[in-house]
């Protein structure tokens, strides 16, 4: 059954530090609990400006954990199908609001768009990686491609040997954070 315009459902879930968080199609980030009943609440968080960008994604939003922080990762669209960049925010469990990562430092992030975990890994240069990029698998891609969050360029990435995961390649001595 198709959803209505302005229907919202959860599309990511994610346990960090003891606490189950989802954010939904419409950028809500909730906090679930199961025990001892189950409760859906919603987080009311601060610093992700709208952008007509952000509500037509074909990939995400994405939640991923990084350095001990929770990030959330959003596609810039422009046109169709083009995604044109990515942005990442940190929760700020303090002012409670996401901020926007410049900077993931000696990390990566790598996002599936066939919805598997998307995961952090540290010092990518030892398996011939770039820091302070992320890695998406997407339809229509024979590997990874590389998205800098220094300079806000795609690139094919450069990796040429390793496991498969969906199809698509990931280094065989890949460091998870």
């Amino acid at each position: 059954m198709p959803l209505e315009k302005g229907q919202s459902y959860i599309a990511r879930v994610l346990c960090f530090k003891d606490r189950i968080f989802a954010i939904s199609n419409l950028k809500k980030l909730l906090t679930l609990e199961f025990v001892p009943k189950f409760k859906v609440e919603r987080q009311d968080v601060g610093g992700l400006h709208p952008s007509s960008a952000y509500d037509r994604w074909h990939f995400g939003p994405w939640l991923v954990e990084c350095k001990g922080e929770l990030l959330a990762i959003l596609f810039i669209q422009e046109g169709r199908p083009w995604i044109i960049g990515i942005r990442v925010f940190r929760l700020d469990f303090g002012r409670i609001e996401l901020a926007q990562v410049e900077s993931l430092g000696n990390h990566c992030l790598f996002i599936d768009y066939a919805g598997k975990c998307p995961i952090s890994g540290v010092d990518p240069s030892y398996w011939g990686g770039r820091s302070n990029c992320v890695y998406v698998a997407a339809p229509g891609c024979d590997a990874w491609v590389e998205y800098s969050l220094d300079n806000k360029t795609w690139s094919q990435a450069s990796v040429s040997s390793g496991d498969t995961i969906s199809g698509r390649l990931l280094p065989t001595k890949f460091k998870h954070s």
